[in-house]
């Protein structure tokens, strides 16, 4: 695939190698003989740092881009597909949580497992840990260009998608060297409207050199290669052993593969585009419809993202981040102001105190979470913005004695067997809230029940 080869791509690529290949060395300084543990314990504190996630934050911010200006590039050659020469960005940023480095961190703790290393006489690994990352270092770039590529790949196939490409086709590098994985799967077409590609997409396995090629509308599609009409038959082995390199190396593992579009964020004067059949999707319908569009791609999320739509329907805000929480900044928050804030809780409960005060004081209209029980909504009776000198005044202490009479009236049915624990996590916020709304009328509180 040409786009690995860029220039750009092959620095940041170094620079990955030398921020792993650095975690590593570091971690594996072991001061006990007990290394099962202490390895592992090593390799998460150091990739799980502040530090390391700010700087593996850079470096994929700049293969993100690289991979989406290539496939602007491929995309403005392929005229037929209408290429809009506003859609072409020259700059996006991303921004990824300390989680991601925490599960980079778990990959390469399998990769160490992969080779025993845990499994050594504590003599036999000691002698063997100098050499593990020293010398060629052909752990750290083994693992990088395979993350590299994964990264690229799944970057330039959500790009094809934004524009609307409806088919790309499996480009193996076919010699000696070739893999019976790449082998099986060259030539087969993949319909972008489906799953098949996110599971099939190279790499394959380590040093992968396939690609994937996009096919103008105006091509005609031969129907037999598609990946649901194509035998495998005799590959599959070939196949098993796609499904053991996704389970250990693809990159849904490090909460990006299935959610790239979240983590790529537009600065000021930059927009991110969206395909042609999104914006009729979203055309000419009310606000109401299209929140709850987006709500319905994000509620089932495994970490939590936002979106801020004016009153037109249109994306000002659109972010990513833990499990947890997402980081509003002073800037972003100033983007809020009379929009519509829909986010998810993954855990499906509704509001936290943070979110409705967050939304008091950046003045949205309304504020949203959504989740597998319910989507949850909080505005304000009259339809003017949320405002903070409401929050403050009655809001914050009404919350507080509200939480604190749920909390009692849970506490008392858990123990008399009259709710289990999931029951308790499911209802404990939303009727903290609906109480809060019923003592402070201004508030009005609603939800939708299992979109």
């Amino acid at each position: 695939m040409s786009l690995l080869n860029s220039h750009q791509i092959r620095k940041a690529e170094n620079m990955l190698i030398s921020l792993f290949s650095r975690a590593i060395e570091r971690s594996l300084k072991v001061r006990s003989l007990d290394y099962s543990r202490e390895i592992p314990r090593n390799i998460r504190r150091e990739f799980g740092s502040r530090t390391y996630a700010m700087q593996l934050d850079g470096i994929l911010t700049e293969i993100i881009k690289q991979s989406l200006l290539y496939a602007d590039g491929q995309m403005k050659v392929l005229s037929a597909a209408g290429v809009n020469e506003s859609h072409i960005l020259t700059k996006e940023t991303v921004r990824l949580s300390t989680e991601l480095g925490q599960n980079v961190a778990e990959s390469i703790i399998r990769t160490l497992q992969d080779d025993k290393i845990h499994y050594q006489h504590p003599n036999t690994l000691a002698r063997g840990l100098i050499d593990l990352w020293d010398g060629e270092r052909y752990k750290a770039v083994r693992f990088t260009r395979t993350f590299t590529a994964d990264v690229a790949t799944a970057t330039t196939v959500h790009r094809y998608r934004q524009y609307g490409v409806e088919y790309m086709e499996f480009d193996a590098e076919l010699d000696d060297r070739t893999t019976d994985q790449c082998i099986a799967l060259h030539g087969t077409i993949f319909d972008l409207s489906k799953g098949d590609v996110d599971m099939y997409r190279p790499p394959l396995h380590h040093s992968c050199r396939s690609g994937l090629t996009p096919i103008p509308i105006t091509e005609e599609i031969d129907r037999d290669k598609l990946f649901e009409n194509r035998d495998f038959g005799g590959f599959e082995k070939a196949l098993d052993d796609i499904d053991t390199f996704n389970e250990k190396y693809r990159i849904d593992k490090f909460v990006l593969d299935q959610d790239i579009s979240a983590r790529i964020m537009s600065e000021k004067g930059l927009s991110i585009p969206v395909s042609t059949t999104v914006e009729k999707t979203n055309s000419g319908q009310g606000i109401e419809a299209i929140v709850r569009s987006y709500e319905a791609e994000i509620k089932n999320k495994p970490y939590e993202n936002c979106y801020a739509l004016d009153s037109n329907g249109n994306i000002v805000l659109e972010k990513s981040g833990t499990r947890n929480q997402i980081e509003i900044t002073a800037a972003e928050g100033r983007l809020l102001r009379g929009t519509v804030f829909t986010h998810n809780h993954p855990g499906g409960s509704s509001f936290s105190m943070e979110d409705i005060q967050t939304g008091s004081y950046f003045a949205v209209r309304e504020m949203r979470a959504t989740g597998k029980y319910r989507t949850y909504v909080m505005g304000i009776s009259d339809g003017s913005n949320l405002n903070y000198a409401l929050w403050r005044e009655r809001g914050y202490r009404t919350f507080q004695e509200a939480k604190y009479e749920v909390m009692v009236d849970h506490q008392r049915k858990y123990a008399a067997g009259l709710l289990t624990e999931e029951e308790s996590t499911k209802t404990f916020w939303h009727e903290v809230w609906r109480k809060v709304s019923n003592i402070i009328p201004e508030y009005k509180y609603t939800w939708i029940d299992e979109q």
